[in-house]
Parts: structure tokens; C-alpha cells; sequence
């Protein structure tokens, strides 16, 4: 049988692409919500390569079989905050779809080295990435994944903007600066790992991840903009009192107290919502954290309140508007 022409090629895979978009976006989907699921705040993108796209790439790179050869025609692009998200996203994938290969583009280059950075993975699709609608249509077929930094998705942007896209030639002198600014990316990116491990080494890291949640549970009850910093005075020696892992305080103790004393600190902010001489620890979410305590147990409170840096009277003065005596 006579080998397939370029344009029956193409034309197959303008008839296939419907699935290679299906599976793009349920594939960027489920990671999007496996990610979620995790508490890791990710940005991810998802498309299938275009005819067009497919044609020039197939012609570019003189595949003799591009429908085999051509790996990206869908793609996920994932993008994280930190260096330290990546394996994360990678064992999410890898929970998702079978991965046939794996690239760090950063282990590819010599140390002498720029160039594209993050982690590629060429895909196929398990049953847990599809709808079970779509499984019998899409099992199997092939996907890339792409895992980046935002600073390394920003270059690989913009490199693939000015180098792949230009109208002509590019000078070597301007190829090799676009390459160069690589260098700010690893940068970049490793200072942010250092910053946030030191970040994490502090004593009081861990006590501080409360105020996520709480930050969330103060806005229905005020709208007056919280100070960090005194947070950072209050928050870790009452998260302490617990005498439990700072991760379960607020699942464990403090969203079943803020449920059940719902309409009492709703009518505690209703009485004091105009009032510019209110206690300032009021507008505050540790706020909630401190009635709770005063609920349950205000000895261990007044002893544990830190008066080197911030007066007894204030809590005092929350103990009287929660209606119990300190």
C-alpha cells in the first residue's frame, strides 16, 4: 500500500483533532481539580495543536509519520509558584495517565549550558483523566504535559514569541540574548526557594497558616481590613494552647466553634460594625480564635497572652464583649 500523502495526513488529523481537544480539556481539568483538591494553587491552560499547527510542525521537522511522531497535539501546560510544586503536579499526572517519558529540560542541558527549562511529559490517557462517557473514544491517545515556574513559563513565552516566530532570521548575537536571560530565570527562581525555605524555618511558621482559613471566615462578619503583623504577635501562642498540630486547629476546633456560635458573632458584629473606637483585635480573624478560647478555656488565654508586646486590656476588653469575665 502506497504511503499516505501530506494532505490525506493532515486531513486525518483535522477529522481526529475533536478528540485531541476533548481530551486536552478533561485531561487540564481533572489536574486543575486534583491540584485544587491538594490546596495547591496552580494556573493551568490546556489546547489541541491546530491543522496548521500540525501541518507546519510536521513539515518543520520532516517526520515521515507525523500522526505517530508529533506528540503535543494536545497539550496541558501547568504552571506553579514554586520549583518546589513540581513533583507534586508531576505525581498528580502520573496518578492520572500512563507516562511514557519524562524530560527535565534543565537535566538535558550541559553545565556549560541555556536554555528552555521545566518538565515535559509525554502522556497517554488512563481512565481516571476522562469522563466515563469518553473513555472508550479517548483511552489511550497521547498528550504532552508541561510543567513550569511562572518565571519559566514567562520566558518560554516570550523566547518562543521573538525566536520561532520572527519574520526572519534572527542574528545569533540576538538569539544568544534571548538565550541569556535564562540565566535570571534559574536565578530567580532559586532565591525564591531560599526565601521560602527560610520563611518555613521560622518557629512560627507553622502556627500562622491558621489565619488562611480565619482570613476567610472575617470577611462575612466584617469588611474592615485586617493588620498582618499583629496577627503575627496573637496568632502563634493561642494556636499553641491547642496542644494539637497547627494544621488541625482550624478543622478540628475552630470551624465547628465559628458553626455553632454563627448568629452570636454575626450580632456581636452587627453591634459593633460602626464603631471606630472598637477594640482593633476585633476586625482582626484571630478575633475568632480568641473567643474561642474565652469560650473554653480564658485562664490558659490570659496566661499564655503576650503582654511583652501587646496589653492584657485588649483581650480583656474581647472577653467583655463576648460576655464572659477574664
Amino acid at each position: 500500500m502506497a504511503a499516505a500523502s501530506f494532505k490525506e495526513i493532515t486531513d486525518l488529523y483535522a477529522e481526529e483533532r475533536s478528540c485531541y481537544k476533548d481530551l486536552a480539556a478533561q485531561l487540564g481539568t481533572r489536574i486543575q481539580d486534583r491540584l485544587d483538591e491538594r490546596g495547591l494553587e496552580v494556573i493551568v491552560q490546556w489546547r489541541a495543536k491546530t491543522v496548521q499547527s500540525f501541518a507546519k510542525k510536521a513539515l518543520r521537522k520532516g517526520y515521515t509519520d507525523p500522526l505517530m511522531e508529533i506528540g503535543d497535539k494536545a497539550g496541558v501546560r501547568v504552571i506553579v509558584h514554586f520549583e518546589a510544586d513540581i513533583p507534586i503536579v508531576r505525581t498528580v499526572v502520573g496518578d492520572l495517565c500512563t507516562i511514557v517519558r519524562e524530560e527535565s529540560k534543565r537535566d538535558a542541558l550541559a553545565r556549560d549550558q541555556l536554555g528552555y527549562l521545566g518538565l515535559h511529559l509525554d502522556v497517554r490517557a488512563d481512565d481516571a483523566a476522562l469522563e466515563a462517557v469518553d473513555r472508550d473514544r479517548l483511552r489511550g491517545l497521547g498528550a504532552e504535559v508541561q510543567i513550569h515556574t511562572k518565571a519559566q513559563s514567562a520566558w518560554a513565552v516570550v523566547s518562543h514569541e521573538l525566536l520561532y516566530k520572527s519574520p526572519q532570521e534572527l542574528s545569533v548575537e540576538i538569539q544568544r540574548g534571548i538565550t541569556r536571560l535564562v540565566a535570571l530565570v534559574e536565578l530567580f527562581d532559586g532565591e525564591i526557594a531560599r526565601f521560602r525555605q527560610a520563611i518555613e524555618d521560622d518557629p512560627d511558621f507553622q502556627e500562622m497558616i491558621v489565619l488562611e482559613p480565619l482570613d476567610d471566615e472575617i470577611v462575612r462578619f466584617s469588611a474592615r481590613r485586617p493588620d498582618r503583623a499583629l496577627s503575627a504577635i496573637v496568632v502563634p501562642p493561642l494556636v499553641r494552647l491547642h496542644d494539637r498540630p497547627a494544621d488541625k486547629v482550624y478543622p478540628e476546633v475552630l470551624k465547628p466553634f465559628i458553626d455553632d456560635h454563627d448568629d452570636q458573632i454575626q450580632g456581636l458584629y452587627d453591634a459593633y460594625r460602626d464603631d471606630d473606637r472598637a477594640n482593633p483585635l476585633l476586625f482582626q480573624p484571630e478575633a475568632l480564635l480568641i473567643f474561642e478560647r474565652l469560650e473554653h478555656n480564658p485562664d490558659r488565654l490570659r496566661a499564655a497572652w503576650p503582654v511583652d508586646r501587646l496589653p492584657l486590656e485588649l483581650v480583656e476588653s474581647l472577653a467583655t464583649i463576648w460576655g464572659v469575665e477574664l
